[in-house]
């Protein structure tokens, strides 16, 4: 589906790194994927010395104002800043998208050698390269869960000023990670506009689509017979962007534990007619005709009525690690389900 929607209204800017900052318009502030960050961003306080203080899982950061050299680790982060108008320094790229851009941000997003911005390969956590963060000489680091715990903190503050997880044991929701770059670049109403924007434009869909109003959707992602993800709180980041369309968790999903990876259920084939609900999102990063053959599965009415939403490795990202730009992108792929309703 092709949208229209656009939130950044500021033509993104190509920063030169470390270069002395007199006068200039300030065109920037983020938005990316994470939990919990009112008390970090309700307070308002700034640090000395222009400084803005910023609450997380292991205490306090002081970030610089308004820096123009930032590693982003969080694609949450990342989004923020290129819907506001500014690159990163570097940014983490992952197995699978060797180019670091991902759709939602291509035409956003330059990576060197053509842009200005350092693409960071990694696999996971345990995998960030402090070296190469180091070479960039960053003022500040934007890290989120990309820190696993205290002693790669404080590896990473020996390099800059960074930003872990917002609250212990939580992933970071993206409308708090833009607070948090607002107030970096002094852009707080910038960055709330962004939000309210994006929250809108989602809310839209629904009520184009009134049909949708009370009715379910399971979340689920496949790794295997014995390994389906599934979505069942309804505070999960992908549910409270689902939830603006006016759906919800079904019943009989809330409180299956058993999940990984910041997922909160697991289930098997055997029992795969949990996924009962009027829509289904299906991921996989592999492939999932094991569950998808299975006669439970086909079963299930969501299937038998065409209302299932299978997501590539990209769709999957979308979702399960919301932005201010991939929010808009990961609902527009649900139109040729929400137009049945």
């Amino acid at each position: 589906m092709t949208t229209s929607w656009n939130a950044a209204s500021t033509p993104s800017r190509h920063r030169t790194h470390r270069t002395p900052r007199i006068t200039r318009t300030v065109t920037a502030a983020v938005l990316t994927a994470a939990v919990g960050l009112l008390a970090a961003c309700g307070s308002g306080d700034n640090g000395i010395d222009g400084d803005v203080t910023v609450d997380h899982a292991y205490g306090q950061t002081a970030l610089p104002s308004d820096p123009d050299t930032v590693v982003s680790l969080s694609p949450g982060y990342t989004d923020a800043m290129l819907q506001l108008g500014e690159q990163p320094a570097a940014v983490t790229g992952f197995a699978g998208f060797p180019s670091a851009v991902m759709p939602w941000e291509d035409g956003k997003l330059s990576v060197a050698p053509d842009g200005p911005t350092r693409a960071l390969q990694m696999m996971n956590p345990s995998d960030v390269p402090m070296e190469k963060i180091a070479e960039v000489a960053p003022e500040a680091v934007l890290a989120s869960s990309m820190v696993t715990d205290r002693s790669m903190y404080d590896e990473l503050t020996k390099i800059a000023p960074t930003v872990p997880a917002l609250v212990d044991g939580k992933l970071d929701v993206w409308q708090d990670q833009t607070r948090v770059v607002g107030r970096m670049y002094g852009r707080e109403d910038d960055a709330d506009r962004l939000i309210a924007d994006t929250e809108q434009h989602v809310r839209d869909v629904g009520a184009a689509h009134p049909g949708l109003a009370g009715k379910t959707v399971a979340v689920a992602l496949y790794g295997g017979p014995d390994n389906i993800q599934v979505v069942t709180d309804p505070e999960d980041p992908t549910m409270k962007t689902l939830s603006l369309l006016g759906l919800s968790v079904p019943e009989q999903l809330k409180g299956l534990g058993g999940g990984e990876g910041g997922v909160q259920g697991k289930l098997s084939l055997e029992n795969v007619d949990q996924l009962d609900a009027d829509i289904i999102i299906l991921g996989s990063m592999g492939d999932a005709t094991p569950l998808t053959d299975s006669p439970l599965w086909s079963s299930l009415p969501a299937v038998k009525q065409h209302r299932v939403a299978e997501l590539d490795a990209a769709g999957v990202t979308a979702f399960r690690v919301p932005t201010a730009l991939s929010v808009p992108w990961s609902i527009d792929t649900l139109a040729p389900v929400l137009d049945t309703f």
